[in-house]
């Protein structure tokens, strides 16, 4: 499932990044690792989705979240 599709309060394991090689450097720089667990803290209304992977709150819009594989 992508992490766009993620609701509030969602704990999830990411599983791949399906993106272009300088964004997908840049997630992984930012801690979305394979096997990173994910606490989405904001839903999608927005257009953007908060999350919290390891110790950092990052705001995605929903076309790079969309490229976040998480199970």
């Amino acid at each position: 499932m992508p992490l766009s599709m993620a609701r509030a309060n969602d704990r999830l394991c990411i599983g791949d990044i399906k993106a272009n090689k300088e964004l997908k450097q840049k997630l992984m720089d930012m801690g979305f690792t394979k096997g990173s667990m994910v606490h989405v803290l904001q839903g999608n209304s927005s257009g953007t989705i908060m999350v919290k992977v390891r110790d950092s709150k990052v705001v995605l819009n929903l076309t790079t979240a969309h490229k976040i594989q998480c199970s």
